[in-house]
């Protein structure tokens, strides 16, 4: 594990992920990763910037498509 803090809890929507699980099989949980990158891009404005102001730009560009 990357991260040291393991007292982070979690409630409302975002406690029904398992977010170990999803970590170590980004792959099989590609949904789950879309689905919390959905609810972060509505919650969080740093985040919002970057999804909208650096990867799909990046993602749409001639030589990325």
């Amino acid at each position: 594990m990357t991260y040291n803090d393991k007292s982070i809890t979690y409630t409302g929507d975002l406690a029904s992920y398992d977010y170990d699980s999803i970590l170590r099989d980004k792959q099989r949980n590609i949904n789950s990763l879309f689905e919390l990158s959905d609810y972060y891009v509505d919650a969080d404005p740093i985040y919002r910037g970057i999804i909208k102001g650096v990867y799909v730009p990046f993602s749409i560009a001639d030589d990325w498509r």
